[in-house]
């Protein structure tokens, strides 16, 4: 059960923080996955 609602819980706030990034930072462009995923690898932010 705790999966499901830890699953649930991520999606819902993937929707919070767009809509946020989105009224906050209107002018900020979309990072591209591989760009975003390489750089976490790298350890920056």
């Amino acid at each position: 059960m705790v999966p499901v609602a830890s699953a649930i819980t991520s999606m819902v706030l993937d929707d919070v923080a767009d809509a946020v990034a989105a009224r906050h930072y209107p002018r900020l462009k979309p990072t591209p996955l591989v760009e975003a995923v390489a750089d976490r690898l790298q350890g920056r932010e």
